[in-house]
């Protein structure tokens, strides 16, 4: 299967037709320095220990604040943090969030 990198979207996928979810057409193969979206946290103690783990890896971060809005507030959604990684340090990155707790 290849592999296809939406720069909209902030994700890689795999699949035979280059064509991602948001409707988006030119995509490209994903290259190491490519932004990807790695998780949302919630503030809170949860988004300083995924920090913490990523600088304790090495592994360069973005970290973007995202408010729920009303439609959000609406379902008591409150603001959090999206985290972005390099598509070269995406593996890494992602086994390090799955052992922080939500």
């Amino acid at each position: 299967m290849n592999q296809f990198y939406c720069g909209r979207c902030k994700i890689v996928f795999e699949g035979e037709e280059a064509r991602c979810k948001c409707g988006k057409k030119r995509l490209k193969p994903p290259v190491v320095n490519d932004i990807m979206f790695l998780t949302f946290r919630i503030h809170g103690p949860t988004s300083g220990m995924l920090e913490d783990l990523l600088e304790q890896h090495e592994i360069p971060f973005m970290r973007q604040e995202s408010r729920g809005g009303v439609p959000g507030a609406a379902f008591g959604k409150s603001s959090h943090f999206d985290y972005f990684v390099p598509f070269g340090a995406y593996a890494k990155a992602k086994e390090l969030d799955e052992i922080v707790p939500r």
